[in-house]
């Protein structure tokens, strides 16, 4: 359809009509993609043209853009997805001119969707016979758009773009870049006005949760520059708003962080510095967790395969704003996240930063560069406290060191701690002129005390859930309310600075009071009761069976000793792997099977080393069976003596019927037939012949009655009182068993007859 508006050269297609039109062309051959060799197609693409392109289903083409079936609309540096004739959200992501795209169906009959060799969609279903066969179909809008090098794509596919650990990210900025720089791991906006107007999606995705790459890092170059930066899925990202991010962080020009959770605006998470370790992962659990500089902030729920693919994505709003270092990550990294630990220095988030100094070595802040004296400048810890759990963080601990400068330190909630006003100080002191007041519940109180310089200050939450304030260790003021664990955590420690000079020092938290117990080697600190008590508790030596120990307790833990399932995978053959019983402190591994061979008289168990066993062969007395020998006449041999067996046999069992039958012809002090049981001979006895093809063996056993235990005897004439005595395990050298040991009955022993056969 509307062939003659375009011209053809070589692999190139250019529109050369003059109207605007969406004019469909086809290619000229149709291709069946689950048949025939060809998949798919590829081209390059030009930026500043309305291009459609993609599968057209043969039996609805029309000469329409609509007819295409699977493809994509690019328009102004970004493109949009087609699935089934449907537009699958506003925009799928950016593309620069020289880009390369593809079409092409997998061994699982999806529509895979290309974009410089990685794929950045998938289609959600899979093609129907009823849509094949497919052709080529592109539109092109304005006179002179074209594509080029356009050719058939067949299996097996380019995968050359990997995602790597470690490796930085690479970015497509907005097809202009007039206002955007971008570099490896890095893009900046460099003009515009403050509004969502630049930004730009990373060269690489997320694509399963089992990928190597599960997130990324960052830092920001200030913290006083908006943007967002977090993954965005390809559907979602329409252009350069937060409304993009799916998980991540939205950056204010106060140097405070706000979490985006599954396209949801959280509170508050904490401050953020220039330079800081900025992060976003897929945890193993599938969680996303959002991170700096090793802290756990924000945590979503476990994601699925429909949550993916995932790509980097930043928006920027004010000029300047600048992601440096921008780098692909594994879940693990961090490899554990910091926690609060009692006595350790609080690291502080500062706004603005060219206001405040820090004393490392005094874990001291301070204002001393503001031309105002009024409440301009702020400090947020980096850390927070996580639950009112007795075992987590209960608070912090501070000295003053100024008294005519004014300002605050206070506890804060997550709503209002990234106000940086007078209403983020929801429980704290306030210093002024040698004086303190306190804030409970975010209202001022009325005057408490004075102060000194050096005097020590505690801000901490009791056994009772509410907050104690002291001064030099002395309790001046109890918060009326009860904490809330749904509304006042996570809590947030702040500071506020009025004049210059005003100063903070040796700030640190406060940890559970029971950290300070150590319990001896092979014992654990249990957690802090309500009172803020611990015990020590031995760790436990044993686990259930399938299970192995971890590692043996330390004293200084308050985990009791972990148990650990053991592995079951099958082993390789001529290998087995053992049980754990539970007592062990290692996994289950291969061993080899090392029994090939037993001495003359034993055998090798029926054990299979085929790797799925859980142990080894071992030798076993050979049970042989021979033919009986040569007889004359047309008797039926009498393979078995058969011998009556009490039911309750030795090995408990229920059975009838015990048989024996010749394993040898010496007669010898173990077995219970005679020598010439084992030949055939003509006899008017009746003797019990076996079924053709049958063999039968006896397992020499005792009955369990009476008061004799298995494995002893008192004959029924010695009285309640006899003793037990001790079964005889065979008979004299040349004698053969008759009777086999009862728990009523000596064993019965007779000599062996001369060997007399026909």
């Amino acid at each position: 359809y509307y062939g003659t508006r375009y011209t053809v050269t070589d692999r190139n297609l250019t529109k050369t009509y003059a109207s605007y039109n969406y004019d469909l062309t086809s290619s000229l051959n149709i291709f069946n993609p689950v048949t025939d060799t060809v998949r798919g197609f590829r081209f390059v693409i030009r930026s500043g043209y309305t291009v459609y392109a993609g599968f057209t289903s043969v039996a609805s083409d029309s000469g329409v853009y609509s007819v295409i079936r699977y493809g994509l609309v690019f328009a102004s540096g970004r493109f949009t997805i087609i699935d089934k004739g449907v537009t699958a959200g506003s925009s799928g992501g950016i593309y620069l001119t020289g880009s390369t795209f593809e079409f092409r169906m997998n061994s699982d009959r999806y529509i895979e969707y290309v974009r410089d060799n990685q794929v950045v969609y998938t289609s959600a279903t899979p093609i129907l016979d009823s849509e094949l066969p497919f052709a080529a179909g592109v539109t092109i809008y304005e006179n002179n758009g074209y594509i080029s090098n356009a050719v058939w794509v067949a299996q097996p596919f380019d995968q050359s773009f990997q995602l790597n650990t470690g490796d930085y990210i690479m970015f497509l900025a907005d097809s202009t870049g007039t206002s955007v720089n971008w570099t490896t791991g890095a893009i900046s906006k460099i003009g515009g006005g403050s509004s969502n107007d630049a930004g730009g999606s990373s060269i690489g995705q997320i694509e399963k949760l089992t990928d190597t790459a599960k997130g990324f890092v960052f830092s920001p170059a200030t913290n006083n520059k908006r943007m967002s930066v977090g993954l965005a899925q390809t559907r979602d990202n329409t252009g350069f708003s937060v409304d993009d991010i799916r998980y991540g962080f939205i950056l204010s020009d106060n140097g405070m962080l706000t979490a985006r959770m599954n396209k949801l605006t959280l509170n508050y998470i904490g401050g953020y510095n220039a330079n800081d370790l900025l992060g976003c992962r897929i945890s193993t659990g599938n969680t996303v967790q959002l991170f700096r500089n090793g802290w756990l902030l924000a945590e979503s729920s476990a994601l699925t395969s429909s949550n993916l693919p995932l790509l980097v994505d930043v928006g920027m709003y004010d000029s300047g704003a600048t992601v440096n270092s921008a780098t692909w990550i594994g879940s693990n990294v961090p490899a554990s996240f910091n926690s609060i630990r009692n006595g350790a220095n609080i690291v502080w988030s500062l706004y603005p930063q060219s206001y405040l100094t820090v004393d490392s070595s005094r874990s001291a802040v301070k204002k001393t560069s503001s031309a105002s004296a009024s409440l301009d400048s702020f400090a947020v810890a980096e850390g927070y406290i996580p639950t009112n759990n007795v075992d987590a963080g209960r608070g912090v601990r501070f000295t003053v060191n100024s008294t005519a400068a004014a300002g605050s330190v206070a506890l804060s909630r997550s709503n209002v701690v990234g106000s940086r006003s007078s209403t983020s100080f929801v429980w704290g002191f306030h210093f002024y002129s040698n004086a303190f007041t306190v804030y409970d519940d975010s209202t001022a109180s009325g005057y408490i005390g004075y102060y000194t310089i050096g005097d020590k200050f505690e801000l901490y939450i009791d056994s009772n859930d509410r907050i104690s304030y002291f001064q030099n260790s002395v309790l001046v003021y109890t918060s009326k309310a009860t904490l809330s664990s749904v509304f006042d955590f996570p809590m947030y420690a702040i500071i506020g600075f009025e004049n210059n000079g005003f100063e903070v020092s040796q700030l640190s938290w406060i940890g559970n009071k029971c950290e300070s117990l150590t319990c001896s080697a092979g014992q654990y600190r249990s957690n802090c009761d309500v009172s803020g008590t611990a015990s020590c508790v031995n760790c436990r030596t044993s686990c259930g069976a399938g299970y192995y120990l971890g590692s043996t307790c330390s004293g200084v833990d308050n985990q009791d000793r972990q148990c650990f399932p053991c592995s079951n995978d099958p082993c390789p053959n001529g290998y087995y792997r053992p049980t754990c019983d539970g007592t062990g402190a290692t996994d289950s591994v291969c061993v080899l099977c090392t029994t090939n061979s037993c001495p003359t008289g034993y055998q090798l168990s029926n054990t299979v080393c085929d790797g799925l066993g859980t142990q080894d062969r071992t030798c076993v007395v050979q049970a042989t069976t021979v033919v009986a020998p040569a007889y004359e006449g047309d008797l039926a041999p009498p393979i078995a003596a058969q011998l009556a067996c009490d039911s309750d046999f030795a090995s408990g069992n229920p059975i009838d019927y015990c048989l024996a039958v010749c394993v040898t012809y010496d007669c010898d002090q173990f077995f219970v037939s005679d020598t010439n049981e084992c030949c055939v001979y003509d006899s008017s006895v009746d003797e019990p012949i076996a079924a053709s093809g049958q063999t039968y063996s006896r397992v020499v056993g005792n009955n369990n009655v009476a008061d004799c235990s298995i494995g002893t005897f008192s004959s029924p004439g010695d009285g309640d009182d006899a003793p037990c005595n001790i079964c005889p395990s065979k008979c004299a050298t040349g004698e053969f068993i008759v009777s086999v040991c009862t728990t009523t009955q000596a064993l019965e022993c007779d000599n062996c007859s001369d060997r007399v056969c026909d």
